[in-house]
């Protein structure tokens, strides 16, 4: 009896290893689908923007850079559950590797060694912690360098090619013409408080004539 638990716990083991080593290869081609994903649209972004003819719509062109930041997340995400998968994997190599497991095969009991962990999901270890870490993940080079990439070519697509558009195509108006324009309009507003000042100017000396003429002829 002892015997046939003891080998139905190596099976374990061993299916265990084919389980992760699979669902490290998998996740190994979501991170490329990923990259793939990421390219598409940023680079449909890129020829939508550049291809318009309305200058508001290239002014978002620095935003396209926000495609490759989402990305760089979902795939900072992705690593992340590999890791767990390539922690246990290691923890596993570390004990068949060493010479507990050689005392496994004599007592035939795999003592405080724990099976099916596939994923490593101890949160209060600290070295699962540490090497499953999305900040860390997120700064491998592998990962870094293809989005900081995308966001740096952005970023001069911007500046290269935006202020050009703009200075051909949109020059916007002088200082000098925006004064000259502010003190057009006041001198016509002068000139009409001048006239309307006039106006009522001339209007006065009728009054007392008129007021004469009546006190005559009532007298």
């Amino acid at each position: 009896m002892t015997t046939n638990i003891f080998e139905f716990k190596l099976e374990l083991l061993k299916k265990e290893l084919d389980t992760i080593h699979q669902s490290i290869a998998r996740l190994d081609e979501a991170s490329m689908k990923i990259k793939n994903w990421a390219i598409l649209i940023w680079a449909g972004s890129i020829s939508i923007v550049l291809g318009s003819n309305e200058t508001e719509l290239r002014k978002v062109l620095l935003f396209v850079a926000v495609i490759p930041l989402l990305f760089w997340l979902v795939e900072g995400k992705c690593r992340r559950r590999q890791r767990h998968f390539i922690f246990r994997s290691q923890e596993i190599s570390t004990f068949i590797n060493s010479s507990q497991f050689t005392e496994v095969f004599k007592s035939e009991d795999f003592g405080s060694f724990n099976l099916m962990g596939i994923m490593a999901w101890d949160k209060e270890s600290s070295e699962v912690i540490a090497f499953t870490s999305l900040k860390r993940i997120l700064w491998f080079g592998s990962i870094r360098n293809f989005y900081c990439g995308l966001i740096a070519i952005t970023i001069i697509l911007q500046v290269i090619l935006y202020p050009k558009s703009v200075i051909v195509k949109e020059p916007k108006p002088s200082n000098y013409s925006a004064d000259s324009i502010l003190m057009h309009q006041q001198t016509q507003i002068l000139e009409g408080l001048i006239k309307l000042n006039m106006r009522i100017d001339s209007l006065r000396p009728i009054s007392k004539p008129y007021g004469n003429l009546q006190k005559n002829d009532s007298q």
